[in-house]
């Protein structure tokens, strides 16, 4: 089986990949395409794969998934955090284009749509999970622990900052 996710720069791919890898015959890749010039073959390796990219709505994409998750970004937060992740300026023309792109794939394919607010939220990761693997029952201490590690990871002020008591 094969999962695409994909969304707009920087709107949670990497996260979703990690939040599907929990399942113990899903190994989830994050911008695979970059670094496997055979990716459309390692897809195809595992019982169940999750391609979670940047690229999965474009035309050139011609993997056929059995489930479709589409992220939803607004394009001025995904274009900012782009420019910052890449360090350098990238066209809003190609930004407007992507996510012309994205809109139409996801409404077209009938895909499992989710805000990005909601993908590092308990409830928003269950129900990508439900979807996915909906014979599974989702792992939901594990998942806690993902969106734990999340938030430390952008944002250790809310666990760690003044006021905060760190505790074992």
């Amino acid at each position: 089986m094969l999962i695409t996710v994909s969304a707009l720069p920087r709107s949670g791919t990497a996260f979703v990949s990690m939040l599907l890898s929990l399942h113990p015959d899903c190994v989830g890749y994050h911008e695979l395409a970059a670094y496997d010039s055979d990716w459309r073959n390692t897809i195809r390796k595992n019982k169940i794969t999750a391609d979670c990219n940047t690229y999965g709505y474009l035309p050139d994409y011609d993997a056929e998934p059995d489930k479709r998750i589409y992220i939803i970004n607004t394009i001025t937060d995904s274009h900012r955090s782009a420019e910052m992740a890449c360090r350098k300026v990238i066209s809003h023309e190609l930004m407007l284009r992507l996510e012309d792109a994205g809109t139409t794939w996801a409404v077209f394919n009938d895909c499992y749509v989710i805000d990005r607010s909601q993908v590092f939220t308990e409830s928003g990761s269950e129900g990508m999970w439900r979807y996915c693997f909906p014979d599974t029952p989702p792992p939901m201490e594990k998942i806690r622990q993902l969106i734990k590690l999340n938030i430390q990871h952008h944002n250790a002020h809310i666990l760690f900052g003044q006021g905060k008591e760190f505790k074992l």
